[in-house]
């Protein structure tokens, strides 16, 4: 049994670091490639649009498999003392699902308002669309280093509160 709950959490670990990478990837370094210079390189909104699409499919699957993981580790966690949490524990956990459903709100930010904006300018791409792009990169990037915080902010805690 401890074999499957090791898979478990790391299964869960894994999904976090993939999904809140993801995100980093897109928003810090993917996005800052482009929008520099004086124009947009043709089919630059294209591929933004192209590659945050196929990342949003995949981040789907990846938050579904953080939640699964997440609800058997709180489970697995309390069984064995009759789910008489301490308050810290408590404290953590809130937090965390405070910052995951910020994260997630962020993430359908992407999903809902992003990708029909970059669709947009991929059909209109001329020299007109430099500014809105570069509006849009600007809070790609602000968004993406909100996602940072929580996510440091979150492991500090937690190994704040582990070690208290």
């Amino acid at each position: 049994m401890l074999a499957f709950k090791t898979l478990v959490l790391w299964i869960h670990l894994t999904g976090i670091v993939l999904w809140i990478g993801g995100l980093c990837f897109y928003g810090l370094v993917f996005i800052s490639m482009f929008g520099k210079g004086k124009s947009l390189p043709p089919g630059v909104p294209s591929l933004l649009a192209r590659v945050l699409h196929r990342f949003i499919r995949y981040s789907k699957e990846i938050i579904g498999a953080i939640i699964l993981s997440g609800v058997f580790n709180i489970i697995n966690s309390g069984y064995g003392i009759g789910f008489q949490f301490s308050t810290n524990y408590m404290t953590l956990l809130a937090v965390k699902i405070l910052f995951f459903l910020i994260i997630l709100g962020i993430q359908i930010w992407f999903s809902i308002r992003l990708a029909p904006a970059l669709a947009a300018l991929a059909e209109n791409s001329d020299e007109d669309n430099l500014p809105s792009f570069r509006s849009l990169r600007g809070k790609i990037i602000g968004s993406t280093v909100i996602v940072l915080i929580l996510f440091a902010a979150a492991m500090f805690i937690g190994l704040y509160l582990r070690y208290l």
